[in-house]
């Protein structure tokens, strides 16, 4: 398992153990390995993400992964084929599956940079006012809402409320005066955090192996916010 990446996986990373060999027919000759799979594009070896060394069996990531929507993958499976140098005999293959785990690379937005709503005057505290929903490309994120900026009434009381998992908006004191403020903007902000954890360690099964590269979690936190105009 690998992490998804903006160029932050070296190009000379090796995900896979060497695999060398002499050739079984007692010949003295070597071994050569070819590779194909997802992530291999021989006619095009600029969109290619992997690549082998043909000679030592070595596996190479050559270009940043995205797990992330729309063109990203979550997994590559590749395909190992040992030949016989000189006679081109196939003396093996094996399946590697690559799993892509995500990192927190996308900013939470909103639809709208203004949201309005309407709530009745001299209502009691508590009063559902409007939800508001940030999208967040990064699937394994969750999001946390907060007011930036609110307002007080004229005994310095927070007059709004969210709450910071579903973002729904609500009074947070009793009888709003129409007379008195006719319309209140405030400030909504979201920001994400990374909750992957996820195993380093798997188990191998014959004959696909899953390789993994223990890399330090992406846990940078990303905000976005909007206003939203209560009258």
């Amino acid at each position: 398992m690998i992490n998804d990446s903006n160029g932050t996986i070296s190009t000379s990373t090796t995900i896979n153990q060497r695999k060398s060999g002499q050739n079984i027919d007692g010949g003295g000759g070597g071994l050569m390995f070819i590779l194909s799979g997802n992530g291999v594009d021989y006619e095009h070896p600029e969109k290619s993400k992997f690549a082998i060394n043909t000679f030592t069996g070595e596996l190479f990531l050559i270009s940043p992964l995205n797990r992330d929507p729309p063109d990203g993958r979550e997994q590559y499976r590749l395909q190992i084929q040992a030949e016989d140098e000189h006679s081109e005999k196939i003396n093996g293959s094996i399946t590697i599956l690559i799993r892509v785990r995500d990192i927190n690379d996308n900013q939470p937005y909103f639809e709208q940079n203004e949201y309005r709503a309407q709530v009745k005057e001299n209502l009691a505290a508590g009063i559902d006012i409007i939800r508001l929903t940030a999208i967040d490309l990064d699937p394994d994120s969750i999001l946390r809402y907060s007011i930036e900026v609110n307002r007080v009434n004229s005994d310095g009381d927070l007059i709004f409320d969210i709450d910071e998992l579903s973002g729904l908006i609500s009074t947070a004191v009793c009888c709003l005066d129409r007379e008195s403020i006719a319309q209140y903007t405030i400030k909504i902000c979201a920001t994400d955090r990374s909750i992957n954890g996820g195993d380093h360690h798997q188990q191998q099964q014959s004959p696909s192996i899953q390789s993994i590269v223990q890399q330090q979690q992406s846990m940078i936190n990303q905000s976005s916010c909007t206003n939203v105009k209560i009258k």
